[in-house]
């Protein structure tokens, strides 16, 4: 489907992947590394920007957005909870 060595899947199987790619309920995970599927980040990453979401259709900018939400909430309950 993506990367470097993508799988042959059936059509009902590649929709049903964009599907839930796109939106946005979860990720994909890659079938040679076991991790994020590179491919299925890109995916959605793209969806995101099309929503207005992110500034740029990249992974990097969406990990990046992320992980400013992350270090946000990280900071909320560092400075609420005393």
């Amino acid at each position: 489907m993506f990367g470097k060595t993508p799988i042959q899947l059936s059509e009902k199987r590649l929709t049903e992947i964009n599907g839930y790619l796109k939106d946005l309920s979860c990720s994909h995970i890659c079938h040679t590394t076991n991790k994020t599927c590179r491919g299925g980040a890109e995916v959605q990453a793209q969806e995101m920007f099309d929503r207005g979401i992110i500034p740029e259709p990249t992974v990097e900018t969406m990990v990046n957005i992320f992980k400013g939400i992350k270090g946000l909430k990280n900071e909320i309950k560092t400075n609420t909870i005393r």
